[in-house]
């Protein structure tokens, strides 16, 4: 398969999440700095994926305090939304810090609308027992919390995740109180 590479702010982007609506085979290629989602072909050995959406929204605030927005652990359906839960990473003087957030789009048209106010989920969240061992397979990673997939059961969400490459756990979320934990974003194009 060919890469797909029709983006300005880096060569390849490899933390794709997958998802499926309306019978529609779909990527999050990238969430920043605009959410582009493209539709897959997995059939098409030439050109497995083209581009569907993208929006330019205002997601600064994050990334000034929590870093760049990479990937994730997937798409869930939730009332009239669909939820992305994606893993953003900030370096530090000690090294990079891994965040998790959650990127709310409208069911109708995949448009962003929220944005989760703070990290759902990072090192803040866990004792720091869990981060004794250091990280062998990512020297750069300080404290490394990193959503690995997810159960939506009605309004309980399942997130797991790996602590450091070398530990796992699930937290429990309900999905009612991180909604109203959110911030409107500012959508300022689409591309259809």
């Amino acid at each position: 398969y060919e890469i797909y590479t029709n983006f300005k702010r880096r060569n390849i982007e490899k933390n794709w999440i997958l998802f499926e609506i309306q019978k529609k085979e779909l990527a999050i290629y990238s969430h920043s700095p605009k959410l582009d989602i493209v539709k897959l072909n997995l059939h098409n050995k030439k050109k497995y994926a083209s581009q569907y959406k993208s929006f330019n929204y205002n997601n600064f605030f994050w990334e000034k305090k929590y870093g760049e927005i990479r990937g994730g652990a997937g798409v869930f359906e939730y009332n009239k939304y669909y939820i992305s839960i994606f893993q953003s990473s900030i370096k530090t003087i000690k090294g990079l810090i891994y965040n998790t957030g959650l990127l709310v789009m409208d069911k109708k048209n995949l448009k962003p609308m929220l944005i989760s106010k703070r990290p759902i989920l990072n090192y803040t969240n866990l004792s720091n027992d869990l981060f004794i061992k250091e990280n062998i397979l990512n020297k750069q990673a300080y404290r490394a919390v990193y959503p690995t997939g997810y159960i939506n059961n009605g309004n309980h969400l399942y997130i797991s995740y790996g602590v450091n490459d070398y530990m796992f756990g699930i937290s429990l979320f309900n999905i009612n109180s991180l909604m109203k934990d959110m911030i409107k974003l500012e959508v300022h194009d689409k591309y259809d």
